[in-house]
């Protein structure tokens, strides 16, 4: 199956030369080579090995290493550096690192400049505009390479050498600066799907926050991708040092199962790697499908972004709270894994539940009628209990680590048990197919799940 571009009465793109900003532009890196990864950031991160989410390296937080979106672990690259016999060697390793780190970011440089704006501090991968002060949306959809607009493609399939339209199939794809039309590949929709384009995120956000101003904003997925970040003034300690700032973030993606999403995060979001992370804090919003009668849907929104800070405000109070409350993590943690057994189908044949935890190996195989099925039975309630224990044991080792600020707390254990939702749970595929993978388990999926049940669990202990 192949698309064609240069529909009639697709809508015309953007146009995307400069326009002069009145934000001071303070760098602009566009060669992903050159990536901030150096020597002593990766060495540093590879020495790492007390569990904490970064570390401190002249002067900057330095990510420690994540072998799911670096494709390699960080003992299998500080074992190839040992073994390198040149200098050549090791630089070349240190190359290859560098290439993991770029698909790490997957920003998009399709019109050749990397599609990403920040506002003050640069993003931890140096690429892209930084400018002074946040950005307005005309200033934002310029510097951050959104100027672009989507169409629909039509699909067509091969015979005999002839190509023959595909009834009611069609592709995506955007214009490019040079004007040849970029159609993403592996995507196709129905003429139900209902494109939001780039400039509408902008004006949705304009109207809803009354004209937003954007700390960072970018595209991954060669484009097909697209993130728009506001950051908040209020900013809340859940203990003395560790502060939490807002951010709301509207995702949108073209031609891809994911919805139209607005919500709230502390998490800043700078490439493709922190847009998944951002849904780690996520609070109140909405999710929008890309059909038919979308942008009804949009019209009554606001709603939505008033319950976002409310939400918020509560998880504010109720963090507070968490603070407060003690806990023996053994005792949070299976909780949570009784939870996510009764609420998960998936779980539930993974994990002993807590009646299965009562009952006990002989509750297990009472109903066995014959050897060969207490012999399965048996098999299956080791299984179960192994995997439970493992998960708890993981919940634990979190709780333990230095990024535990107040240990013994209902809030320690809460956020060892969400880091593990959102970082720990292992996905299979490519890099690319990992990152979509693990950003559908936190909106809907697995880990969405987890986090559900902790929170809940959270305020039980809590009211207790």
């Amino acid at each position: 199956m192949k698309c064609c571009g240069n529909i009639p009465g697709s809508v015309a793109p953007f146009k995307t030369k400069r326009v002069l900003q009145m934000n001071k532009i303070l760098n602009e890196q566009n060669d992903v080579n050159q990536i901030r990864i150096d020597d002593s950031a990766i060495e540093a991160a590879m020495r790492n090995n007390d569990g904490n989410a970064s570390i401190d390296v002249g002067g900057r937080q330095v990510p420690v290493w994540d072998a799911m979106e670096y494709g390699v672990s960080r003992d299998e690259v500080l074992r190839q550096l040992d073994a390198a016999r040149t200098p050549e060697a090791k630089e070349a390793i240190i190359a290859d690192v560098r290439q993991r780190a770029i698909l790490r970011a997957d920003l998009d440089t399709t019109n050749g400049r990397v599609a990403l704006a920040v506002a003050g501090e640069a993003a931890w991968h140096g690429l892209g505009v930084q400018v002074a002060e946040a950005m307005t949306s005309t200033e934002a959809i310029k510097l951050g390479g959104l100027d672009v607009s989507h169409f629909r493609v039509p699909a067509y399939y091969p015979v005999n050498g002839k190509m023959y339209p595909i009834p009611n199939v069609y592709g995506i794809g955007r214009q490019l600066d040079d004007g040849s039309v970029k159609v993403y590949e592996g995507t196709t929709v129905s003429k139900k799907y209902s494109i939001f384009q780039n400039h509408e995120c902008f004006a949705f956000m304009d109207r809803l926050l009354g004209n937003a101003k954007f700390d960072s904003v970018g595209a991954t997925a060669e484009g097909q991708k697209i993130f728009l970040s506001v950051k908040f003034e209020d900013v809340f300690e859940a203990v003395p040092g560790d502060e939490v700032h807002r951010y709301g973030l509207l995702t949108n993606a073209h031609g891809l199962a994911e919805s139209l999403c607005f919500f709230g995060t502390d998490v800043r979001t700078v490439c493709n790697n922190t847009r998944a992370q951002a849904l780690r804090g996520r609070q109140g919003g909405f999710n929008i499908a890309h059909t038919t009668n979308m942008r009804a849907q949009i019209a009554s929104a606001e709603s939505a972004i008033a319950a976002s800070a409310k939400a918020f405000k509560n998880f504010e109070t109720l963090a507070e709270a968490m603070v407060k409350a003690s806990v023996l993590p053994q005792v949070f943690a299976s909780a949570v894994v009784d939870g996510i057994a009764e609420a998960d189908y998936h779980y539930r044949q993974m994990f002993l539940s807590a009646e299965e935890m009562r009952a006990g190996l002989d509750g297990f195989i009472r109903g066995a009628k014959t050897e060969a099925e207490r012999t399965n039975l048996e098999r299956r309630y080791n299984r179960k209990l192994a995997n439970r224990t493992n998960f708890l044991d993981q919940l634990l080792e979190l709780d333990a680590s230095k990024t535990n600020t107040v240990p013994g707390s209902v809030w320690g254990i809460f956020n060892a048990t969400t880091e593990h939702a959102n970082h720990g749970l292992r996905y299979q595929g490519s890099a690319r197919r990992r990152q979509e993978t693990r950003l559908s388990s936190i909106l809907t999926g697995r880990a969405a799940t987890i986090n559900e049940v902790a929170l809940r669990v959270a305020e039980q202990f809590i009211a207790s």
